[in-house]
């Protein structure tokens, strides 16, 4: 794909990820689309099995519970579409990596 996340369209996201997840349940309520539109989310969007694993029917009876949920789901869902990691993990542990910084010398040694 071609298309990328800017940085403004990233925060902009995060910004408003609770007012989406909302007007995802709000609008969407009436008919089993919201809950449809979760479902492929939460299945289609990677490093995403223990979150799966947590959820069951009973979050679409309230409207709260469903809404924290997507706000979850979304958040994910960003930080994956950008290659963040966001602690979720297959495992459940918080993701720690630390990112090696290099002095220029030790660059140079890759460009001979």
């Amino acid at each position: 794909m071609d298309m990328g996340i800017t940085r403004v369209e990233k925060n902009i996201f995060s910004q408003n990820t609770d007012e989406i997840a909302s007007e995802l349940v709000q609008s969407l309520s009436n008919s089993d689309n919201s809950i449809l539109l979760f479902k492929v989310l939460a299945l289609a969007v990677k490093n995403n099995a223990e979150f799966v694993r947590s959820l069951d029917e009973s979050i679409f009876e309230d409207a709260d519970i469903f809404r924290e949920k997507y706000v979850t789901l979304l958040k994910h869902a960003l930080s994956q579409a950008v290659d963040v990691p966001t602690g979720i993990t297959d495992s459940g542990v918080p993701s720690t990596e630390v990112v090696r910084s290099y002095t220029p010398k030790e660059l140079s040694v890759f460009l001979e």
